[in-house]
């Protein structure tokens, strides 16, 4: 460890074995190391100085456990769109170990050398496997150095020259980088893993006043997605349900299986004409033969009719022949078509029917009261017992989809959120 002063503001810089370069922390004019002293190469500009730069040189953070020395503090922005800029801080450990911490709008990555290129990767992949987990490029680009101070064992500006390439599997994210000239070859490798900002804001807490620390915008590169119940929980809970509910009703459908207890075809002929009304009407209802309702439950009520351009409607009761309890039921058919325009329309339908719950078991007869305004035709009565309300089990089903619904559209707008800077989005074809 050596000290050498400025030679462009006399402040003293000290130089530790293995740097090559350093930047001075004052007037930011960057020295090359050598064996008699530093060299003056360059100066980074002071209106390059980021204001986002929230920790100190020689100031010590712990990050997942270890204990990290800032020995160096960078501001890199992508050559192509020069708004995109992060801050990098060089760290080393009690080991010599040296990792980096990237902050990008609020969102912390800590980035380590890898030691081995990727297997499975060749050059130009946008997907590779790497220990066992599926990585798929984000985003690639040239960049820029805009401003550095502190100790650096390599050139900061030569990294003008080089070619990155991000591939992300959240938490973690794979990072190639290739000196421009050298078409990939002899690529570097580094290996990052998202770090929670609340992690960081603690170390900063620890050495300085609680001001000035970058506020988190958007989705982090390799955020991962946090809740408490997530989409493919719920997807497997929802078809567990939906499997359990069909078979409650194809139970159900066992146990009490549709009977028709009562059809009967009438013809509209019998009807005679209302002058009040100007329609034609039953004289007196229609008694129905006798029938039996076996079980407690459900029953539903179908009327048919050959109306054309007309209307038919029948007012029933149905009568327990024990209790005398009465159930009105009015029910009816409207069909009309014709062209119009040239073009052919209908309206309305030759059947109806209308579901009852809870019917009572028991014998029972029907009352039949039935108007129209043709004297043509006929209509048909049918009284089915058992079967189930599917409609209830649609709604049932549509509920239970809700959730996993919810959070698929949740955990999409949290992707799409993630891939808004990248020039790869997997999204960007939906939006256009």
């Amino acid at each position: 460890m050596k000290q050498h002063s400025c030679p462009k503001c006399a402040t003293i810089i000290t130089v530790n074995d293995n740097d090559k370069f350093v930047a001075c922390p004052k007037c930011f004019s960057y020295h090359e190391v050598s064996a008699s002293g530093i060299k003056f190469v360059s100066t980074f500009q002071l209106s390059n100085r980021p204001k986002e730069v929230c920790f100190d040189l020689g100031q010590n953070l712990v990050i997942k456990g270890l204990d990290y020395k800032i020995t160096g503090i960078t501001q890199r922005n992508d050559a192509t769109y020069k708004s995109f800029k992060w801050r990098e801080y060089n760290l080393i450990n009690d080991l010599g170990e040296q990792a980096f911490l990237n902050e990008y709008n609020g969102n912390w990555l800590l980035v380590k050398p890898l030691a081995e290129q990727p297997s499975d990767y060749t050059s130009g992949n946008h997907t590779f496997i790497y220990d066992d987990i599926e990585f798929g490029i984000f985003q690639s680009y040239y960049q820029n150095v805009n401003w550095a101070i502190g100790n650096f064992d390599f050139d900061v500006t030569d990294s003008e020259k080089i070619y990155s390439r991000e591939f992300i599997a959240p938490p973690k994210m794979l990072i190639f980088e290739v000196k421009k000239e050298s078409k990939e070859k002899n690529p570097e490798w580094y290996e990052g893993e998202y770090v929670e900002a609340d992690k960081i804001y603690q170390e900063y807490l620890k050495l300085n006043s609680g001001t000035g620390f970058p506020s988190k915008y958007g989705v982090g590169a390799t955020e991962p997605y946090q809740s408490n119940f997530y989409f493919e929980d719920a997807k497997k809970m929802s078809l567990l349900a939906l499997a359990a509910l069909l078979a409650i009703q194809i139970f159900f459908l066992i146990i009490s299986p549709t009977k028709t207890v009562f059809n009967k075809t009438f013809g509209v002929a019998e009807l005679k004409y209302d002058s009040t009304n100007n329609f034609y009407t039953t004289p007196k209802p229609i008694v129905s033969e006798s029938f039996t309702i076996e079980k407690s439950g459900k029953i539903k009520l179908e009327l048919e009719s050959s109306v054309d351009n007309s209307w038919l409607e029948s007012n029933i009761t149905l009568i327990n022949e024990s209790t005398l309890e009465e159930l009105p039921i009015l029910i009816g058919n409207e069909y009309y078509h014709g062209v119009e325009g040239g073009e052919n329309w209908t309206e309305g339908s030759t059947s109806e029917s209308k579901d009852y719950s809870s019917v009572p078991a028991g014998k029972y007869h029907l009352l039949i009261e039935t108007s129209t305004p043709f004297i043509s035709g006929t209509y048909a009565v049918k009284l089915i017992t058992g079967g189930v309300y599917w409609i209830n089990i649609l709604i049932l089903a549509v509920l239970i989809a809700c959730v996993p619904t919810v959070l698929y559209f949740q955990e999409r707008e949290f992707e799409k959120q993630r891939w808004a800077d990248s020039d790869y989005s997997p999204y960007i074809t939906e939006d256009e």
